[in-house]
C-alpha cells in the first residue's frame, strides 16, 4: 500500500487543502472532509489520523511546497545554508590570505 498526501494553497492565500489516499493493488482509498463531534472534556478521542514517518515528512514537504515555515525558525534550512555559504566565503578569504603569506594548505 501506498500512501499519497498532497497540499494545495488556496487562492489569495485563504489556507491549504490537505488530500489523503491509500493507493493498492485493489484500488484507491481517499480520505473525505473531517466530520467533526460534540465531545466533553473528559472523554477520550482517538487520534484523527497517524501517519507513519514517510507519510509525515511527505506532508511536512508538501506544506513547505506550499509556502509554510515553521514558525520556531531555528534550525531551518535557510538559515542553515546561508551559515554553510558564509563559511565557504570566509575559508576562500583565509586561505587565499595563507596563500598571498606563502603559506599552503
Amino acid at each position: 500500500m501506498t500512501i499519497e498526501i498532497s497540499a494545495r494553497r488556496e487562492r489569495f492565500n485563504r489556507g491549504v487543502s490537505l488530500y489523503y489516499a491509500n493507493i493498492s493493488e485493489s484500488g484507491v482509498r481517499v480520505a473525505e472532509p473531517i466530520t467533526l463531534k460534540e465531545h466533553k472534556d473528559c472523554d477520550y478521542s482517538p487520534p484523527m489520523i497517524t501517519l507513519d514517518d514517510t507519510a509525515a515528512q511527505k506532508l511536512m514537504d508538501e506544506l513547505w511546497n506550499c509556502g509554510l515555515r515553521p514558525s520556531e525558525g531555528s534550525g531551518s534550512a535557510g538559515a542553515l545554508l546561508a551559515t554553510q555559504n558564509h563559511l565557504k566565503d570566509m575559508q576562500s578569504i583565509t586561505f587565499g590570505l595563507l596563500n598571498k603569506r606563502g603559506v599552503s594548505k
